[in-house]
């Protein structure tokens, strides 16, 4: 065995310098350790001398006084117990030790047993995106029961409208203030490239764009345009159901429109054929509804979640979607610019191809939060 003089490395074979410390060297062969003898006295005890050899070949370098623990240890361990003496009083039994019991977490602590609060009706909010900018503005509303369609006898209804039934919204959801933007829409045209989704941005027909609703919108880039709002915020974005939609709209009210049934008022209220010029115009001109929302009659039709029906026989009660797995037609609601105004009443329906885009007074509204429970 090689070592080197000066860092007492290992070497494999006889080198001029070592490669552990670099210094040149004459090298010194190292002998083996022999074993440390076993003293005579403890030679005499009958396995005891084997045990301290073999502890003593297998590292030779160990102390003499080591070795012999070990062989005694060894011994003691394969050594039966011995009996008690005649006479002797019985050994007690020793209790094993009782272990110390596991503290448990406790679960936190609800002293008032009550649920989270529920968020504030009519307040607002912007969900952050991931670029740091703000996402739409969006109202949460409150749980509620309203009469959908129109009643039987109404002067300007019709037959798509009926029947009207009872609908109870059990869970509050958000809806946007306004109609989703232009400038709103164009980020997702920016972020999305347009040989995967074919999402261009969408013509403007000369009118401007800032602040206005965006236009020429099919149902399926309104749909994808909730899922990527839904990425960009972990929240879940979507469109409204029909039912959702005409609650917002009615805001409370069984009237032809939210502010009434006098068609008089309804350019305070209302982009439409009567004074829009046949264009579509900024969001937020006109008067909102009772509960804060702009635009929800006229400027815009905007897409919803359902599949168009002739009717409400066997419509949800709930305020979810209706939907069915052959449906071909979507549901607009809230009538624009080009239409007359008992087109732009809170039940006013209409349909068309989910794929179908180009038309100019085509946009959407958002809605946030899960579907209400069945």
């Amino acid at each position: 065995m090689l070592l080197c003089r000066h860092c007492d490395q290992s070497l494999a074979w006889e080198v001029e310098y070592c490669p552990f410390c670099g210094r040149a060297q004459r090298l010194a062969t190292v002998k083996e350790p022999t074993p440390t003898p076993v003293p005579e006295t403890i030679q005499a005890q009958p396995g005891l001398a084997q045990l301290i050899e073999g502890h003593l070949e297998q590292d030779p370098a160990r102390r003499i006084e080591l070795a012999v623990a070990a062989a005694l240890a060894e011994i003691e361990s394969r050594e039966p117990a011995k009996p008690d003496p005649v006479g002797a009083a019985p050994r007690r039994e020793e209790p094993a030790p009782t272990p110390e019991p596991v503290a448990i977490p406790e679960p936190p602590s609800n002293p008032t047993g009550q649920t989270p609060p529920l968020p504030e009706p009519f307040s607002s909010f912007h969900d952050q995106l991931k670029d740091g900018s703000e996402g739409p503005e969006m109202v949460w509303l409150p749980p509620g029961r309203f009469l959908m369609g129109s009643p039987e006898g109404g002067s300007m209804a019709f037959d798509d409208e009926k029947p009207q039934h009872a609908v109870n919204i059990k869970a509050p959801f958000a809806i946007g203030r306004f109609p989703v933007t232009f400038d709103e829409y164009d980020r997702f045209c920016v972020a999305i490239p347009r040989q995967q989704l074919w999402r261009e941005r969408p013509w403007r027909e000369r009118w401007g764009h800032r602040p206005r609703p965006v236009i020429n919108i099919s149902w399926d880039d309104a749909a994808a345009y909730c899922a990527w709002l839904t990425d960009q915020t972990n929240r879940t974005y979507r469109l409204p159901s029909e039912a959702e939609w005409e609650y917002a709209a009615r805001a409370g009210t069984q009237t032809a429109w939210s502010f009434g049934d006098d068609e008089q008022v309804l350019g305070d209220y209302a982009w439409f054929s009567g004074n829009a010029e046949r264009k579509a115009h900024p969001i937020g001109e006109k008067r909102p509804n009772p509960w804060g929302l702009y635009d929800m009659h006229g400027n815009v039709w905007e897409w919803v979640q359902d599949h168009w029906h002739e009717g409400y026989r066997g419509a949800p009660a709930d305020g979810c979607p209706w939907e069915d797995a052959t449906g071909d037609r979507s549901v607009l609601r809230g009538g624009s610019w080009n239409s007359e105004g008992r087109l732009v009443r809170s039940v006013f329906r209409r349909r068309n191809a989910p794929g179908c885009r180009g038309i100019p007074y085509f946009g959407f509204r958002l809605a946030l939060g899960p579907q209400p429970d069945p």
